[in-house]
């Protein structure tokens, strides 16, 4: 195996995609192969038009995906995986930064509604009745302690 485990560079991701178009990560030299499956932090689907199945990978598309920022989310990578969720048929994604208290809420790749704390998250087509104070949402969690 081409580079071992270890030594792999920027190069070999290239080189890896321009033979058969895969695409890799660099991993502290380690070249781990990418999919366009995302791992979604939450999915809603409403049911009506299929049938769920009990699959460890789940087929179907989700009408709604939540997901929520970490360290690890450049813009670039949001962007992308914004725009890999409405190619694969999503209609609604919210994105949860709880940094900022904000949510991007996505109707489109191209339209994106920002949300501050002091709004309301709403359910768009998707979920018409849905409405949440983002209040609500970023409040801060008590914790009880036991003596």
């Amino acid at each position: 195996m081409q580079p071992l485990p270890g030594t792999a560079i920027e190069e070999d991701v290239i080189r890896e995609y321009s033979k058969d178009k895969r695409l890799f990560e660099l991993m502290d030299g380690v070249l781990v192969e990418k999919s366009r499956v995302q791992e979604i932090g939450f999915g809603y689907s409403s049911g009506e038009s299929e049938e769920l199945q009990d699959e460890e990978i789940c087929s179907s598309t989700p009408a709604l995906v939540v997901e929520t920022l970490n360290q690890d989310n450049s813009p670039g990578k949001v962007e992308r995986m914004v725009n890999d969720y409405f190619e694969s048929g999503v209609k609604l994604i919210w994105i949860v930064d709880t940094r900022s208290n904000s949510v991007q809420a996505h109707s489109s790749p191209t339209v994106c509604q920002m949300l501050d704390s002091s709004e309301v998250l709403g359910g768009g087509d998707v979920l018409p009745a849905f409405r949440l104070p983002l209040q609500e949402l970023f409040k801060p969690i008590r914790r009880k302690i036991n003596p």
